[in-house]
């Protein structure tokens, strides 16, 4: 009995340490999970009208730029970007934490730089609430700056597995705004990253990180 039951804690523990995604599954086909869009970190420069508020953003912009992704999947492309078999969506984890944001602030004058920024997006993904999905191979692009002077979208795209909660990939991204409208303006500057990272950043990230 002894044997069975210390067999048994065996088997599980390989099943959950095999559960566990490394820096090598970013790279290889397979699913990915898409967290979606997270602005708790984000700052806008001029990016409204002089009607426009900061609670509009909060309230009405960053749920449509997170539900774009999703509606349209074959402009932003991720199972094409990252070279993977199937995109599982789960923006609701993104969707949690914007809206717990606090509109006073977000539209500044010029985007501060992060301090430790790897360190920082470490914490926010160990603080993500992924709901019923608690394994795989997790993705989320955490933005940090709309800044229309510059015509540029700033983020980090980030890979993670999700049992573990840690940190696979981090890395900074910018693309240029373009298109009408302000929901379609912003979204292009992430459909610009994406088309950076399908012509050449994927490929750099993986002679950068696999060749250690």
């Amino acid at each position: 009995m002894k044997k069975c039951l210390f067999l048994i804690f065996v088997l599980a523990l390989g099943s959950g340490l095999a559960a566990q995604k490394q820096l090598s599954d970013v790279f290889e086909k397979g699913d990915v999970v898409w967290f979606g869009l997270d602005f708790s970190q984000a700052k806008f420069v001029q990016i409204l009208n002089e009607q426009g508020s900061e609670t509009e953003i909060v309230e009405k912009w960053i749920p449509a730029w997170n539900n774009l992704m999703v509606s349209e999947p074959g402009k932003y492309d991720f199972a094409k970007t990252f070279k993977k078999e199937q995109v599982i969506y789960a923006i609701e984890t993104a969707a949690r934490v914007n809206e717990q944001m606090v509109p006073e602030g977000l539209l500044v004058s010029s985007c501060p730089d992060m301090e430790a920024p790897e360190a920082l997006v470490a914490d926010l993904i160990k603080a993500y609430d992924t709901g019923s999905v608690t394994e795989g191979l997790g993705l989320v692009f955490v933005v940090t700056c709309f800044n229309k002077g510059t015509v540029q979208g700033s983020m980090y795209i980030t890979f993670f597995d999700i049992a573990s909660r840690e940190v696979l990939l981090c890395e900074k991204m910018t693309g240029r705004a373009a298109g009408f409208g302000i929901r379609n303006y912003w979204a292009g500057s992430i459909y610009d990253v994406l088309k950076q990272i399908q012509k050449k950043d994927f490929k750099r990230w993986r002679s950068k990180y696999l060749s250690k």
